[in-house]
């Protein structure tokens, strides 16, 4: 379904969007100045009322400093104790006192403790001596904060006074002022009075008062450059905002056609889905149908060869659809892995053009190769997967092409970040392309045509498995076609430095004369012990644990000549070589199982190396991806054959184990 692309707003909505978002920024200049004013009053405030508590303790500190000296120097002199009691005496009727120099030592205690005045009470709570002599003798027993002093209590109250009268008898107006009243003790640390100090911190607030008026003009300030630069980023950001709004509504028409996209892929992984069941359901139709007509006891001997042959075609169809699934799911979850090997690039053609001549022939269509001279010999490459792309590409050729040919042509194709590359270009005078079907022919799940597909098979998996190869081996696939002409297809595989390459050339050259000459030496030495070599014959020792599977691999093997000794599991694998070898009637070589119960051929190939067995092993598993290969090398097998079984291919694997053991003894003993 086509969803319909995201129409382009109107410039009046564009306008809209701009001005909510200057709206929005002078909404949110408007708060943050409010949230500053807030915060700096409640700093204000906080401040006050530390600076008050300051000013508290401060004073209360100085009073009870004073009232130790006035303990010592003043107080005995005013408040006299007598067996009674306290016995309050008015200053100015205190005979013997020198009024001037006592009213002189009381000014300096003042002035040391910053006071600017004070009155001192009797016990009785009678005010005794005051800076003004008005007030001396006076009652004052209703103050509450005088009467807690006399029980021990100081008590500092901070106070704003219109006019008040210092101890020189200034007038002073709208002042800031401590009281603080203080308890007076004897020798005995008892309470005999308590006076009442008076502190001038009218200055020492307006000073604090002063420096907040600097720091809150130091503040607005920056709050003014703050704004300014908030300005500057807000229209900034406003500009910004556009642009990210037009980048937004670009991606949801992006996300439109990518959902049109998946939508495609679904419909193209359905088809795909169909067309795999009906490519997996058709050989296995004719293997199941053909088994059972080879039940039929009336079939004739021709016949039977005959359902033989189909279901061994069938099979071997049903097995490479497997193998491309495999390839498919490895691609898709990144881990196919290729590895760079010396390989021989002719031989390597030879095969592969043997193996699909017999598909030109039975169409009647030509199949020929051409390599460039300058194509080196030896290449590095991973020959299993070279091997994969011809194949795929060859036989996509000669599936598509109903008269005519398939030419391959090899050739170099210079050098692409520091590495060697090569060309395989396949031409077909097939059915060809259109532009429109070649531009969706390596995606996955797809094919270039779906009648197409009906009228020649196959699963659509080749070339994007292919082309996936072409990547890792460091190249590409391309293709030119024209409809009705033919198609070529363009494979190019990176093949080592140019240095690399001339040193294996000489390498090989080197490993091939030795050769020569050890084959030499040894048909000269098998021509003089030719008549026991024969009597002696091929020991091989089976592990296998599926009964199908023994009587089968059992057939072929004794079939061929080979001395066959069967193992169920692993553990009776490994006793039983090991028993060979101490009886001095080794087996030639052992094929194993990978999945067996009791003990599995990993574990039992791992056991024998262990226990010092040298003689061949062959992997013999129906997994059949690299890392598996790799995983029965690493625990100590020679070679590796899968299922199901290819007669040839094991042969040919038992073979050369044996060749190359016997060769490394011949070698060993010289």
């Amino acid at each position: 379904m086509t969803m319909p692309a995201p129409q382009k707003p109107a410039n009046g909505r564009k306008r809209l969007n701009f001005d909510s978002a200057n709206a929005m920024f002078l909404r949110f200049i408007a708060l943050a100045a409010v949230a500053i004013v807030i915060i700096m009053t409640s700093g204000m405030i906080a401040k006050r009322t530390v600076l008050r508590q300051s000013v508290l303790e401060n004073a209360k500190a100085d009073a009870v400093r004073l009232a130790a000296n006035f303990r010592l120097t003043v107080v005995p002199q005013l408040i006299h104790i007598n067996e009674q009691g306290l016995q309050t005496v008015a200053y100015h009727d205190r005979d013997g006192l020198d009024h001037k120099a006592f009213d002189q030592r009381v000014r300096d205690l003042l002035l040391a403790a910053e006071s600017v005045k004070i009155k001192v009470f009797s016990r009785e709570g009678f005010i005794v001596y005051s800076t003004d002599e008005s007030i001396i003798g006076k009652d004052n027993r209703k103050s509450k904060n005088m009467m807690a002093a006399l029980s021990g209590v100081t008590t500092p109250l901070l106070k704003k006074k219109n006019e008040f009268q210092d101890l020189t008898y200034e007038k002073r107006f709208n002042i800031d002022l401590v009281e603080t009243y203080v308890p007076i003790y004897g020798e005995n640390d008892d309470i005999i009075g308590a006076f009442e100090m008076y502190n001038d911190v009218t200055e020492y607030f307006a000073e604090a008062d002063r420096a907040t008026g600097r720091l809150i003009g130091i503040t607005l300030g920056v709050l003014l450059i703050v704004f300014t630069c908030l300005s500057l980023v807000m229209w900034r950001a406003t500009r910004i905002i556009g642009r990210r709004t037009q980048e937004l509504k670009q991606s949801q028409a992006d996300l439109v056609i990518e959902a049109e996209r998946a939508e495609a892929a679904s419909q193209s992984k359905s088809a795909f889905v169909a067309n795999m069941s009906h490519e997996i359901r058709t050989p296995m139709t004719a293997i199941l149908g053909f088994t059972d007509m080879l039940l039929n006891p009336d079939l004739c001997a021709k016949d039977r060869v005959e359902c033989v042959e189909t279901i061994r075609r069938n099979g071997g169809h049903l097995l490479s659809i497997i193998n491309d699934i495999l390839d498919v799911s490895k691609i898709e979850a990144g881990k196919l892995e290729t590895e760079s090997r010396p390989c021989r690039l002719r031989g390597m053609m030879d095969d592969v053009l043997n193996l699909m001549r017999v598909r030109s022939e039975a169409k009647n269509i030509g199949l020929s190769c051409v390599i460039d001279a300058d194509i080196p010999q030896w290449i590095f490459t991973d020959e299993l997967r070279i091997r994969q792309i011809m194949v795929n590409l060859i036989g996509n050729a000669i599936k598509f092409t109903s008269d005519g040919e398939v030419a391959v042509h090899i050739a170099c194709d210079g050098e692409h970040d520091g590495q060697q590359q090569i060309r395989f270009d396949v031409t077909d005078t097939g059915i060809g392309m259109t532009a429109e079907q070649t531009n969706r022919l390596f995606q996955p799940f797809t094919q270039a045509d779906q009648s197409t597909t009906r009228k020649f098979g196959g699963t659509g998996l080749g070339l994007m498995i292919s082309k996936r190869l072409t990547y890792l081996l460091g190249g590409d696939v391309t293709i030119r076609s024209e409809a009705g002409v033919g198609s070529t297809f363009t494979a190019t595989i990176a093949i080592g430095t140019q240095a690399k390459l001339d040193e294996l050339q000489i390498k090989q050259a080197a490993l091939l004369d030795e050769n020569n000459n050890a084959i030499t030496k040894r048909s000269e030495h098998h021509t003089a012990t030719a008549a026991p070599a024969q009597s002696q014959g091929t020991r091989i020792l089976l592990a296998e644990d599926s009964p199908d599977n023994q009587r089968l691999i059992m057939f072929i093997l004794k079939k061929a000549g080979h001395d066959v000794t069967l193992a169920e599991n692993g553990q009776i694998a490994c006793d039983k070589a090991l028993q060979a070898e101490k009886d001095h009637e080794p087996f030639d070589v052992i094929l194993m199982d990978m999945q067996m119960p009791v003990l599995d051929g990993y574990g039992a190939t791992q056991a024998l190396r262990q226990a010092g067995y040298e003689r061949p092993i062959i992997a013999l598993t129906a997994n059949a991806m690299a890392d598996d290969r790799q995983k029965c090398a690493d625990v100590g097998c020679d070679d590796f054959a899968t299922k199901p079984i290819v007669r040839d291919e094991l042969f040919a694997a038992i073979k050369q184990c044996i060749a190359q053991y016997r060769a490394s003894e011949h070698q060993d003993a010289a």
